[in-house]
């Protein structure tokens, strides 16, 4: 399966609550989650958070692991309407 998300812009509309996908492969220390990943936004720091990183989202997977992201990295699914 291969996604291509290079030529998208990126998705300021993430609230927690959405639904996203994610893009790139993240891994930070123990963490990491694959590309095409669903999963849900628990938390946002608008200003960034942490001292090095300045992470912009909190994300669960399905398995329950929580992991920091930058916007970047991640695409809201959204409904298609008619």
């Amino acid at each position: 399966m291969s996604y291509e998300y290079d030529d998208e812009p990126i998705d300021y509309d993430i609230k927690v609550g959405d639904l996203v996908i994610v893009k790139e492969n993240t891994d930070l220390l123990l963490s990491t989650v694959y590309s095409g990943k669903v999963c849900l936004v628990i938390e946002t720091f608008p200003g960034g958070i942490g001292t090095i990183f300045n992470f912009e989202l909190r994300i669960v997977t399905p398995e329950g692991q929580q992991v920091d992201v930058w916007l970047h990295e991640v695409r809201k699914i959204r409904c298609q309407t008619d």
